[in-house]
């Protein structure tokens, strides 16, 4: 593994690019589930907007329950199917160092990302959930129970962690990389994967 030694600041510049290319990504692949459905509805897209402001947005026929409940969840869903994927795919053999930091910060950014699919049914069903988020239009459009859809989200982490850090050991080479460049992140990695 002596061969993915890098300096300190060499492995945080890269965390750095990755975290911030690993954004856009995801931003693309949320917005752009949004755009499938609303163009499997037959709906024409007017704006594609990326970033901190990301949104998409469509004329045509208007969305059923079960279409609006598509378009709230597959913003969630195609980014989610994407990186488990990758991951999938993943192996220790390749020798880049970014390779295996952006697998390393995917499956951290996804699951973070699915927090709120966890947390916000249970906001929505005691008090004051934002009426514009996926995860509230979800539950309003589906009718599924708060609890089904929080405890939905919580097996689609479990099924991500469990593939990436029990089955292709991601963290394993992440954390090399980061003990033999002397970055801190891998004490947090080791507390965190006994």
């Amino acid at each position: 593994m002596g061969e993915l030694v890098l300096s300190k600041s060499k492995v945080v510049k890269i965390n750095v690019i990755i975290v911030i290319v690993f954004f856009y990504m995801y931003t693309l692949l949320h917005e752009g589930g949004h755009a499938i459905v609303a163009l499997c509805c037959g709906r024409t897209i007017t704006d594609f907007t990326l970033g901190f402001n990301a949104h998409v947005s469509s004329i045509g026929p208007n969305y059923t329950a079960f279409t609006a409940s598509l378009m709230n969840v597959f913003g969630m869903f195609l980014p989610y199917i994407v990186v488990l994927f990758s991951i999938l795919f993943y192996s220790q053999k390749i020798k880049s160092v970014a390779y295996h930091i952006a697998s390393f910060i995917m499956v951290l950014g996804i699951s973070g990302s699915l927090l709120s699919w966890v947390i916000l049914p249970f906001v929505y069903k005691f008090g004051s959930a934002p009426n514009s988020d996926d995860v509230v239009k979800f539950i309003e459009n589906s009718g599924f129970n708060f609890a089904f859809v929080s405890v939905s989200a919580s097996v689609l982490i479990a099924i991500l962690l469990f593939v990436a850090f029990r089955l292709k050991r991601v963290h394993v080479r992440y954390m090399h990389i980061s003990k033999e460049s002397n970055v801190g992140f891998y004490k947090i990695v080791k507390f965190f994967s006994r």
